[in-house]
């Protein structure tokens, strides 16, 4: 299990995939980030555009009125929460570590280390590129969508249910079985 000082460190050290920190850069990373625990089966309550980092578990977007899964955030990525006028919630598939940063501490982290934008515009690439990959699966056929999708999820395939991965793929759990 991961305690919060390890799940900070986990987003620092994703953010050093990609620049420089130095130890001050870390401290104000760690300064202003908080951790969260979300139980299974709970939903992730923040504030509008606060940003977040899986450190441990894995949350589905789901859709309030039809269960409709937008995507899977897994260890290791980056996501944005969502206006309250969003149908949408984070919902935590197992019990989740969520590094949390508000928006005003992450503008501010940018405006005084500008290092930290090619990092910061590679989370939203991986962000964005979640939901072109769900758009990408829906138009192929079901089997070969399942296919892609459990190679794209690789380990964290096992941790998701085949109700869950057959919502992602809008077919019939019975379905999605079969395939």
């Amino acid at each position: 299990m991961v305690d919060s000082t390890d799940a900070k460190n986990y987003l620092v050290q994703r953010i050093k995939s990609y620049v420089d920190v130095s130890e001050s850069l870390k401290g104000q990373i760690l300064e202003r980030t908080t951790v969260r625990k979300i139980a299974n089966d709970r939903n992730l309550s923040l504030y509008e555009d606060d940003h977040f980092f899986v450190a441990e578990g894995i949350l589905k977007k789901e859709n309030q009125d039809n269960q409709d899964i937008a995507h899977f955030i897994v260890e290791g990525q980056f996501g944005i929460f969502p206006s309250e006028c969003s149908r949408y919630s984070f919902i935590g598939m197992e019990n989740c570590k969520i590094v949390v940063m508000r928006q005003e501490n992450l503008d501010y982290l940018l405006a005084q280390n500008q290092s930290l934008l090619p990092a910061y515009r590679r989370f939203l690439f991986e962000w964005a590129m979640q939901r072109i990959w769900r758009t990408e699966l829906l138009l192929l056929p079901a089997a070969e969508a399942k296919a892609v999708l459990l190679k794209r999820l690789g380990k964290f395939a096992n941790r998701i249910s085949n109700k869950d991965l057959a919502a992602y793929l809008s077919v019939n759990t019975s379905y999605y079985s079969t395939i």
